[in-house]
């Protein structure tokens, strides 16, 4: 399976090279930290994360943890574990509203890391999952022997039928939230150029922020 991309949103640069340090002794592939809010949210579109370790308490920020999280969980279909020393009734209860993925307490081990975010990516996949069987219309679309992919805007995949496993020789819960790339590894280098550009040719039309559907049928691609 291939490595989760992680970016991480903390201020004590201390604290946070030794998040990245572990997130590479653990296989993950890790970004340079930020430790200003808004600047880590200007940067989500750009490295396109899987996952987001989030502090609450970003004193070096004009914003705080919850209020990105509160951003992420608004335009981002992106899972986020919040970081946090604060363990008090209130903070908790905002934190709640954002819907994060699962909470590192500081201060933590490896393990402690390494489980949330097993946990958490575990949890999301799931929920995409119960989301594509609770949907007729996804069902249906299970049952073609077309391939057909959707994508969200950040094109990571939110929705793969089995004919689509079949041709790319990859699971649907490998793909699942991961960028589209991750499910074309095994496919022919024409197959994956017809992506990429199909990709970012729908991306260029302006529809950022919606779901993109693309289907395959006998070497045609096309998006709707």
């Amino acid at each position: 399976m291939s490595a989760l991309k992680i970016m991480i949103v903390e201020d004590e640069v201390i604290v946070a090279k030794d998040i990245q340090r572990i997130l590479k002794k653990l296989g993950y592939e890790a970004f340079d930290p930020y430790a200003n809010g808004k600047k880590a949210l200007d940067a989500i579109e750009k490295i396109n994360p899987d996952l987001i370790l989030l502090d609450i308490n970003l004193k070096s920020s004009e914003i705080d943890g919850i209020q990105v999280g509160e951003q992420i969980h608004q335009h981002y279909q992106i899972p986020f574990i919040y970081l946090t020393a604060f363990s008090d009734k209130n903070t908790l209860d905002r934190a709640k509203l954002t819907e994060p993925y699962g909470y590192i307490i500081k201060p933590f081990e490896e393990d402690d890391i390494r489980t949330a975010i097993e946990i958490a990516y575990y949890k999301y996949t799931k929920d995409l999952e119960m989301l594509n069987k609770g949907n007729r219309f996804a069902a249906a679309l299970d049952s073609l022997e077309v391939s057909v992919i959707i994508t969200d805007a950040n094109e990571k995949v939110i929705f793969m039928n089995k004919m689509t496993e079949s041709l790319t020789g990859c699971l649907k819960q490998e793909a699942l939230g991961k960028d589209i790339s991750v499910m074309m590894k095994n496919s022919d280098a024409e197959t994956k150029a017809a992506f990429k550009t199909l990709s970012h040719s729908i991306l260029n039309e302006g529809r950022k922020g919606e779901d993109t559907e693309i289907s395959i049928s006998n070497g045609a691609t096309e998006h709707k």
